[in-house]
Formats: C-alpha cells, sequence, structure tokens
C-alpha cells in the first residue's frame, strides 16, 4: 500500500513539472496526439494530460489515456489536476 503512495506522488510531481509554454514531446510511438492551449485570457495551462500504456495480469496490452482540466482560474488548479492523475494512475 505505501509503495501506491509512493508512486502517486512521483507521479503527481512529474505531472507539476515546469514545462515550455509550446512543444511537442514524443515519448513512445503512439498513433495518437493530445493538445491543449492556453487561450486568450489565462496566462497558465492548468489542464494536465498521460497517455499510459501497459499489460494487464493476462499479458493483454492496453492504452489509457486520461485529461484532467485544470479549472484554469483557480488556486492551484494545475496541481489540482495533477494529483487528480496520480491518484487515478
Amino acid at each position: 500500500m505505501l509503495e501506491r503512495f509512493l508512486i502517486q506522488n512521483q507521479l503527481t510531481l512529474w505531472l507539476m513539472r515546469r514545462t515550455p509554454a509550446a512543444g511537442v514531446r514524443r515519448v513512445i510511438h503512439l498513433a495518437a496526439a493530445v493538445a491543449s492551449e492556453t487561450g486568450n485570457v489565462r496566462t497558465e495551462n492548468q489542464d494536465k494530460a498521460v497517455i499510459v500504456r501497459g499489460k494487464d495480469t493476462k499479458g493483454n496490452e492496453y492504452t489509457l489515456a486520461i485529461v484532467s482540466d485544470g479549472i484554469g482560474g483557480m488556486h492551484d488548479g494545475a496541481g489540482c489536476a495533477a494529483t487528480a492523475i496520480g491518484a487515478f494512475v
């Protein structure tokens, strides 16, 4: 149980890291795209997105896409979005 919380905390911290305002990151070969935009009103994009690939207990591969809306303008919206994804994964 403690290990699960450590992984959740590590993932949450990774999602809360400072990222450039624009750019494309390719971590693995995957036929998918995720995009988010700050828009015309906000100065910070608080949305978070993760794509997870893995195998279930029977060895079947799966891909999971998770998007969490940071509710722009709310206090610590980016932290809340990162925490939600960290807890879900």
